[in-house]
């Protein structure tokens, strides 16, 4: 069974916020969470902004049910990490939870993630099997430029 990965680089705490309006996120779809703070390990819930959170080098994960990409995800995690200057929000997915990967749905994904591109400043999107940022991985990359 494969694992998939979508992953958005160089993202700013602004655009978290963004990202996770685009898929359809629901506090009440989360399965679990994992954060770091004030040296112990809270849940989504206690984090009071995200975006305040990743104004400094940190890391949590979500593991939520029903996310959107461009087609429906039973079931991912989402791992936001961010260092002193930029951060990463990777989706992970196993092939079991999302409807079959055919040229059509890899379409949708692709164009739906083109709809969200004019709303981050720098990132590079990259879709493919888990790792996806391998070459070898990756089935389309994306940055504000062009379709890689």
């Amino acid at each position: 069974m494969e694992s998939y990965e979508l992953i958005f680089n160089n993202i700013s705490p602004k655009e978290i916020s963004v990202l996770l309006k685009w898929i359809n996120f629901k506090e009440k779809n989360i399965l679990s969470s994992h954060f770091y703070f004030n040296n112990k390990d809270v849940k989504f819930e206690s984090i009071d902004s995200l975006e305040i959170y990743f104004n400094k080098q940190n890391t949590g994960n979500i593991l939520v049910k029903d996310i959107y990409i461009g087609t429906t995800i039973s079931k991912a995690i989402i791992v936001i990490s961010f260092d002193d200057l930029d951060g990463n929000l990777t989706i992970n997915f196993s092939e079991k939870d999302m409807t079959i990967l055919n040229d059509l749905v890899l379409a949708d994904i692709c164009n739906n993630i083109l709809s969200i591109m004019t709303n981050l400043n720098n990132a590079t999107i990259f879709f493919g099997y888990e790792p996806a940022e391998d070459n070898d991985m990756t089935l389309f990359s994306l940055n504000k430029n062009n379709l890689v």
